[in-house]
């Protein structure tokens, strides 16, 4: 529901107190280009949003039919080792990338062509 394009005002406590995005800065308006097959943007403003949205459909679908679910719940509960891994991967990886888009936000791609603060 939301446009494309409209800067509009930071809700991030961490980018207002600090000047820096957070980790998630910019993962709204990523979404919202995604959903609009605007890739260059989505990815500029934030590249985990190419793995949230399918992740968000997928369980979004999945969520519809309880029958599905517990199949996957079954599922996810027979390879635990591996999802586990690979959630704490996706997840260190997200950190990781918050962490460097911190300290060296101003050489990020997105920089000057879009607006990821205010």
């Amino acid at each position: 529901l939301l446009p494309a394009g409209i800067p509009g005002i930071t809700l991030c406590g961490f980018y207002n107190a600090l000047g820096m995005p957070c980790f998630g800065c910019g993962m709204t308006r990523a979404l919202i280009h995604l959903r609009l097959f605007h890739f260059e943007e989505a990815w500029a403003f934030h590249p985990f949003a190419f793995l949230l949205w399918p992740l968000m459909m997928f369980f979004g679908v999945m969520g519809l039919r309880r029958r599905w679910s517990q199949r996957l719940h079954r599922f996810l509960c027979a390879h635990e080792p591996a999802t586990s891994r690979l959630f704490w991967s996706a997840l260190g990886l997200f950190f990781a990338f918050g962490i460097w888009r911190m300290f060296f936000w101003s050489t990020w791609i997105g920089y000057g062509t879009t607006r990821i603060g205010p």
